[in-house]
């Protein structure tokens, strides 16, 4: 009688701890999208879109979001522990985000604050991305097989450039060698005729969260519209990411703005941009 009662009591208890009595029940689903192609030491930021939905009944509260880097699509269910360098499943730079709550029926798009870098060392080739919601299992939820999400990736070895002399009448030529990384923004400023510009004051920005916009460099267009801005030196002094957000601007001589590009998240170290000056 005694174990019984016994076995009724810690039925009860497991259930009140599940959430089920009223019906109220947790289930949290989580997809995951990224980019096709990325660089070993990259830092993806949020490039990665991850959602998480509450299918359950029962608002989950304090649980975290685990980014990882992985050979197959599927992952231990605990917690992912960071690596500089590549390890099976091991936890992205800055991957782990928590989320104070979410509601029943409601689905979140969540703000990835960390750098999310691929570990520099990576092999080149494809791999997964993983997004694994709850990790540690530490809410009671009616379905545990649906906290995960991959996306392939291919992963592509980083280049170290460096830049050659001017060639006549065009751009500097960029090659691959084993010197240090150049940082350079170059391009063609045009008519809607495709006509290259000269004497355009090309102006490009690095803009980091936080922080007031940062000038990288100044040109001016040859005679074909062609520019080159070498950032290399202020790179190494003042900007620590390999992959930065920047814009390029362009004035004419009495510096009013003739056009701008978008922001561009996520540059390699030698970005061509083309603008073309509206009539």
């Amino acid at each position: 009688m005694k174990n019984k009662f016994t076995l009724i009591f810690l039925g009860i208890f497991t259930f009140f701890n599940m959430g089920i009595i009223n019906g109220q029940v947790i289930d949290l689903k989580i997809s995951i999208k990224c980019l096709g192609n990325v660089f070993s030491g990259q830092d993806l930021k949020n490039t990665i879109k991850v959602y998480v939905t509450n299918a359950g009944e029962k608002t989950a509260r304090n649980f975290p979001v685990d980014l990882i880097i992985s050979k197959n699509n599927s992952a231990p269910k605990k917690y992912a522990v960071y690596s500089a360098s590549f390890k099976e499943d091991a936890l992205l730079l800055g991957g782990r985000e928590f989320i104070s709550s979410l509601a029943p029926g409601q689905t979140k798009s969540i703000k990835l604050n960390g750098k999310n870098r691929i570990p520099a060392d990576s092999p080149t080739g494809f791999y997964f991305l993983g997004a694994i919601v709850d990790a540690g299992n530490k809410l009671p939820e009616t379905n545990e097989n649906n906290n995960m999400d991959f996306c392939r990736i291919k992963i592509k070895r980083a280049p170290v450039l460096s830049v050659l002399k001017p060639q006549t009448g065009g751009l500097n030529r960029v090659v691959v060698s084993e010197r240090k990384t150049k940082r350079i923004i170059r391009g063609c400023i045009m008519t809607a005729a495709q006509k290259g510009v000269a004497g355009i004051i090309v102006r490009a920005f690095y803009y980091k969260e936080g922080s007031a916009p940062m000038t990288l460099g100044i040109a001016n267009t040859d005679k074909r519209g062609y520019y080159v801005i070498d950032y290399t030196h202020l790179a190494e002094q003042s900007i620590s990411e390999t992959y930065i957000d920047l814009q390029v601007k362009c004035y004419d001589k009495s510096k009013r703005l003739l056009v701008e590009s978008d922001l561009i998240r996520n540059a390699p170290p030698v970005k061509s941009v083309n603008l073309i000056i509206p009539d």
